[in-house]
């Protein structure tokens, strides 16, 4: 398989703000880590897996981390049982997901709580 220099092809984008190998990437959530991309490959086995392309495919070799699980923990430690309870009663009120968040953010960002 041949080595792609730049997998990323979109017309007026700077190769600068373009992450490279190893380059930790957030979502917000999580953290990808791209170790290898190649393209070329006439087919793709893994275990069960057997997929032959109409041309050929680009397989990326990444990793997932999720760094913000520790804080998360810690800030849900510190709510109470019966403040959770009550978050959650109020939660079932709201009218969609952004509403769920700022219902969590209000209640809970000045008592050490998730936000």
């Amino acid at each position: 398989p041949r080595q792609c220099r730049n997998p990323i092809d979109h017309p007026g984008a700077d190769a600068r703000d373009v992450p490279g190998l190893g380059d930790p990437v957030r979502d917000g959530v999580f953290e990808f880590v791209v170790s290898s991309f190649s393209c070329g490959h006439k087919e793709i086995v893994n275990g069960w897996l057997r997929a032959n392309p109409q041309g050929s495919y680009c397989v990326a070799e990444l990793s997932v981390a999720i760094p913000t699980v520790p804080s998360v923990k810690a800030r849900l430690r510190a709510i109470a049982m019966a403040e959770a309870e009550e978050a959650a009663r109020l939660a079932l009120g709201c009218a969609d997901a952004a509403a769920v968040r700022a219902l969590v953010r209000d209640r809970f960002a000045t008592n050490g709580g998730a936000s």
